[in-house]
């Protein structure tokens, strides 16, 4: 057939089809996928049922196995959640994530589980700043400042004023007229930020109830909320927060007092006020005296602090050796766990049942539940004492993150 009209000269045409290509090579990570080495690489361990350690397969790791990154991506923040899928950020502001994906909660659009990390569809122009990884919704600080939510609706924890069905594509939440989000946490059912103004905003709920295996009764769940979109958390005396952390019925908050205040069910201490009574408004953590938190990590039923003075703390359930003191009694005030001989922690992280930090040796530690190898040491055996993982001896750790039965370690 016979065209009509002006025909472009060559170079034209070359470059109308070079640049655009050239400009989406640049902006866009390559295909291929590599292993382990160098900064900004991530390990993953333990529970593989859904490939939640994105290695490719759903097969279980006692020993850290290099996560299946994109060629060039550099990861600057891990997130494990409290169930079985992951989340990484890069030095780009993208988003991965890897896993299941029953509540659209890897926010590629789809239900489709994945054993290697896929790119989060946040919208254009949205760079990730945070990112965190609840139970079944995941949470990102957008570099406009609002929260980005996607995963289950069921109680709201999106923040889209409704609890139907799933959220598949991340969806903006603004926290209040001018403020702009800071920090993000995820709990079972309830999502959290910190805001510009030093303020904790939460939204969503419980279901209500907690059952107890071990006694065969039910818990009451006290949250000072249920709602479905971002509301004020009420701090006493007003102390601006500066992280926080939630896991499967309590929370913890960390004020720029040096303080920590929680609330929640407390059936097994872990709020760490001396009681197993359950705390329906923040109340503060029993920290030893003169001793300041430096961040503060929720399991299911117990928690952790990482001092001023370098040591950890923990208090709660200690069921499977999780407090790391040698013993496996419930604390319900904070407890030196023990670490080796003159190390101190630099970073930590509660996973369900188990517990793990960062050495100032650059050693990961972990102790506490084992079932799945997620203590990283090779075996199935638990820990009531902190035991070094078998990494690779070039990698050196500046994070950890550990989930439901499995754990992340990014390089630095």
């Amino acid at each position: 057939m016979k065209r009509h009209g002006r025909r472009a000269p060559r170079g034209m045409l070359v470059g109308a089809i070079v640049l655009p290509l050239l400009l989406w090579c640049l902006s866009t990570p390559s295909s291929a996928r590599t292993g382990s080495g160098g900064e900004g690489h991530v390990y993953a361990w333990g529970d593989n049922r859904a490939g939640q350690l994105g290695d490719g397969t759903t097969a279980k790791r006692t020993t850290p196995v290099a996560v299946a990154l994109f060629a060039g991506v550099r990861i600057m923040s891990i997130a494990a959640a409290k169930s079985v899928y992951s989340l990484a950020m890069d030095s780009d502001g993208r988003v991965y994530s890897w896993g299941s994906n029953d509540d659209g909660q890897l926010g590629d659009g789809s239900t489709v589980q994945r054993s290697m990390p896929e790119a989060v569809a946040l919208p254009t122009g949205v760079r990730a700043l945070s990112a965190a990884a609840g139970v079944y919704q995941s949470l990102v600080v957008g570099s406009d400042g609002r929260v980005y939510a996607w995963g289950s609706r069921a109680y709201g924890q999106i923040g889209a004023g409704s609890s139907a069905g799933l959220q598949t594509r991340p969806l903006g939440v603004m926290l209040a007229p001018g403020v702009r989000a800071v920090s993000v946490a995820g709990g079972l059912s309830i999502s959290l930020a910190v805001g510009s103004d030093g303020r904790l905003y939460a939204w969503g709920g419980v279901d209500g109830r907690l059952f107890s295996p071990m006694t065969f009764r039910t818990v009451v769940l006290r949250h000072l909320f249920e709602r479905h979109t971002p509301g004020p958390v009420l701090i006493p005396g007003h102390v601006r927060i500066r992280s926080v952390s939630s896991g499967l019925s309590d929370t913890l908050a960390l004020g720029s007092d040096g303080r920590i205040y929680g609330w929640g069910n407390n059936y097994y201490g872990s709020i760490g006020d001396g009681t197993t009574m359950d705390r329906p408004t923040p109340t503060a953590v029993a920290l030893p005296a003169g001793v300041r938190a430096v961040s503060v990590a929720v399991g299911d039923t117990h928690s952790l602090a990482l001092g001023s003075d370098g040591r950890v703390y923990a208090w709660g359930d200690n069921t499977h050796g999780q407090l790391g003191d040698g013993t496996r009694t419930q604390r319900h005030v904070p407890t030196v766990v023990a670490l080796p001989n003159g190390v101190h922690a630099v970073s930590i992280s509660a996973g369900s049942y188990d517990s793990m930090a960062v050495g100032s040796d650059g050693r990961v530690y972990a102790w506490g539940e084992d079932r799945y190898g997620q203590l990283g040491d090779g075996s199935t055996t638990e820990h009531d004492t902190p035991e070094a993982l078998s990494l690779p001896t070039s990698a050196k750790i500046s994070s950890v993150s550990a989930g439901y039965y499995h754990c992340l370690a990014l390089t630095s």
